[in-house]
């Protein structure tokens, strides 16, 4: 299967983009890539939700929504959904109202950041059996919202990547059917993400453990989508290798998000 779509694209509009990382040069590079459909997902923190970072509180709405005005009449042919990424603290803590998720054609929740220590995991929070119950816990809470269009790298456990197999290895089958039923019974859609398959903090993961983890999500009847994950442009060109891992998943173009489909 050939990916034509990414949703998971970071501008300069996050705080965490490259300078250089400006829409009209995504789409630059995506037409000249064959994509049809490319989804800008800045951070964005609700200001209307309490409890922001410093470092989220300059991305509000309006902020991250100012990227209408940057592509104006750019896109042309190219398919562009203007989303966003909302931080998810767990205890069904998500940076966004449903009432302005309404603003964005899709809405990102992430549900593994888990580097980010004492605010989105317990600091207490060290061995592998701890950090994957709390990647079912998170998981579950996240699509059961009714805000996500998508859970954003899932199981994917930032903060402790060194530790992926044993993390992965700890969630039996039967967890990941019924955490994924509940994504198929809320249409929340799986990301298949860039670092489930390239090296993170150099560690290198075995394909096999996300494919593993895709080919469940399959079982359950779940959509999915690609997401890069992106922050620069110079990251913006890895999904044609982990698009001929699909056929090990099981996963092929009609098992895709109807959002992402160029028609």
């Amino acid at each position: 299967m050939i990916f034509e779509h990414d949703i998971h694209v970071h501008t300069f509009l996050s705080s965490c983009g490259n300078e250089n990382a400006k829409p009209e040069h995504y789409i630059e590079i995506a037409k000249k890539q064959g994509l049809k459909v490319l989804g800008f997902s800045d951070h964005v923190w609700d200001s209307n939700v309490k409890g922001a970072w410093p470092w989220y509180q300059p991305q509000d709405i309006s902020h991250v929504l100012t990227i209408k005005n940057l592509l104006a009449n750019k896109t042309n042919d190219l398919k562009v959904l203007i989303g966003c990424e909302a931080e998810f603290t767990g205890n069904n803590k998500v940076a966004m109202t449903k009432e302005h998720a309404a603003l964005f054609d899709y809405v990102l929740i992430p549900t593994t950041h888990f580097h980010m220590k004492d605010y989105v995991c317990p600091s207490n929070i060290t061995k592998p059996y701890e950090v994957a119950k709390l990647m079912v816990q998170r998981f579950n809470e996240a699509v059961k919202l009714d805000i996500a269009t998508g859970i954003a790298h899932p199981f994917v456990p930032y903060g402790f990547m060194k530790q992926t197999s044993e993390c992965i290895a700890l969630i039996s089958d039967d967890e990941f059917i019924n955490s994924f039923s509940l994504a198929k019974e809320h249409n929340v859609s799986i990301e298949i993400h860039r670092d489930m398959f390239f090296p993170v903090d150099d560690t290198i993961i075995d394909k096999d453990i996300f494919i593993r983890v895709l080919s469940l999500a399959k079982r359950a009847g779940c959509y999915f989508h690609y997401g890069s994950d992106s922050h620069s442009i110079q990251a913006f060109e890895q999904r044609n290798m982990i698009a001929s891992y699909m056929d090990d998943c099981g996963i092929t173009e009609s098992d895709l998000l109807p959002l992402v489909r160029s028609n």
